[in-house]
């Protein structure tokens, strides 16, 4: 499997938002009649751009998310995702869905993204949790730490990777969605609210405090999920549990763990430790000998 992390790469590409203060409809036609999602924050629709064909001369395909904003995006949040967008737009990579423009306005805009026809991982669990073998779900978690250590280039974080935000196309190929709670800039500590998806949230998220690490904890507890079918920690009190288990909050004691090899629960037990200054970074995990048979 290939490995997109290491070295120097940086962005490379050029792609930037360019339709602020425009409809969408001006530039994009949507495509059917029922929205693939619809509720009262977000509706997301298959569209094509107006005028454009791709090699095939079929119109090119793009996925719309319409971010119905009015009452919770102030104009000064709304700056602030012009200028993330304008970092999104120009990530390129094969297991991140890839972001081209944002139009509208303040109150109601929309991101255009790559199409996409593959499903939900988290839908893909439920309908068949007994098809995560161990190498299947270490080829998804391989992926998925390739995009965030690119990420982590590139001075991004996602902040909410979960299997709802993960897409599985043909091949097992991995695309991270949902970039619209993801922060620039690592130096920043002190987060002004508190993102994330549940048990996918890093307890350092929980303390508004912020790194790089937090979406190696969020690929930990979706690789434990995989396996076992469980959540690596259940009831509310994560403190009491970080502390009792050495600071990790994985135990391997189901019967499923039996099957699995030493490295790959070593491997969790690391992504998934509480300290964050102990935790592994996305480029050592990916050298984690529960690899060795993708590199």
């Amino acid at each position: 499997m290939g490995n997109h992390c290491g070295g120097d790469t940086k962005v490379i590409a050029t792609r930037k938002p360019n339709h602020m203060n425009v409809r969408a409809t001006k530039f994009y036609e949507k495509d059917g009649n029922e929205p693939i999602e619809d509720d009262r924050f977000i509706k997301i629709v298959e569209a094509h751009q107006k005028n454009s064909k791709d090699s095939k001369g079929m119109p090119t395909k793009f996925f719309i998310k319409t971010v119905k904003g009015r009452k919770y995006i102030t104009k000064e949040r709304f700056e602030a995702i012009k200028d993330e967008m304008n970092i999104l737009c120009k990530i390129d990579h094969p297991n991140i869905l890839k972001y081209y423009d944002l139009c509208g306005y303040h109150k109601k805009f929309h991101l255009v993204m790559d199409y996409s026809n593959g499903k939900i991982l988290e839908y893909i669990r439920i309908d068949s949790p007994n098809d995560f073998s161990e190498s299947k779900a270490m080829k998804i978690i391989y992926q998925l730490l390739d995009a965030v250590c690119y990420l982590n280039q590139n001075n991004l974080s996602h902040r909410n990777i979960n299997p709802e935000n993960i897409l599985i196309e043909d091949g097992d190929l991995v695309k991270i969605t949902n970039f619209e709670q993801s922060k620039v800039d690592h130096d920043e500590k002190n987060l002004q609210k508190k993102d994330g998806t549940s048990a996918f949230t890093a307890p350092e998220l929980l303390k508004n405090e912020f790194n790089e690490k937090c979406d190696v904890w969020s690929i930990g507890v979706i690789a434990y999920k995989l396996i076992s079918g469980e959540d690596p920690i259940r009831g509310d009190n994560l403190a009491h549990k970080l502390r009792s288990n050495g600071g990790t909050m994985t135990t391997f004691s189901q019967a499923v763990w039996s099957k699995i090899s030493d490295d790959g629960k070593d491997l969790i037990s690391k992504m998934c430790h509480g300290d964050p200054d102990k935790r592994i970074s996305a480029i050592d995990a990916m050298q984690h000998k529960a690899f060795a048979t993708l590199r």
